[in-house]
């Protein structure tokens, strides 16, 4: 993934809240949290996993839930293994390239929707998921992320 296309990522992430959110204005406490999860997204991308923790609490809780058998699985608990859970899960992805489907607000959370194709480095073959993101803000600041993901095309991907 290139920054230019993640740029554009990050614009359509808030073109889809406010096309979800008609009532939105630039100091709407929904559209804070979105700025806050584009931030996140942002150093994802640039691959700043140090840059990413920081915008997280202290007591930061990240889950992605899949088959044990896909190694991106799993739970973390504070900044140290959040950051080393992004460095390892995002070194066994190539051209990533996320399509978002829909983003959504709730008091403290944002939900973002959306389908990832890429490839799994060490085998060379082609993925494709549907995921749901789920982002529990708290000052700002990311306390918890969630991830679901349909697991049918990325399992395979990953098997030699």
């Amino acid at each position: 993934m290139t920054i230019g296309e993640e740029r554009s990522f990050l614009d359509q992430l808030m073109d889809l809240y406010r096309a979800g959110d008609p009532s939105a204005t630039d100091d709407s406490p929904g559209r804070q949290m979105v700025r806050a999860v584009q931030q996140v997204y942002l150093q994802i991308a640039l691959a700043d996993y140090a840059a990413a923790v920081e915008l997280m609490t202290d007591d930061f809780t990240m889950e992605i839930i899949g088959p044990p058998e896909i190694p991106l699985v799993g739970c973390w608990h504070g900044k140290a293994e959040a950051e080393a859970a992004l460095s390892r899960n995002f070194s066994l992805l190539e051209d990533q390239v996320p399509q978002l489907i829909g983003v959504a607000t709730h008091r403290d959370a944002v939900v973002v929707m959306g389908r990832e194709t890429g490839r799994v480095k060490a085998t060379g073959r082609p993925y494709a998921v549907h995921w749901v993101q789920w982002f529990t803000l708290r000052d700002d600041r990311l306390t918890r992320f969630l991830q679901i993901f349909d697991a049918d095309e990325i399992g395979g991907a990953f098997q030699a």
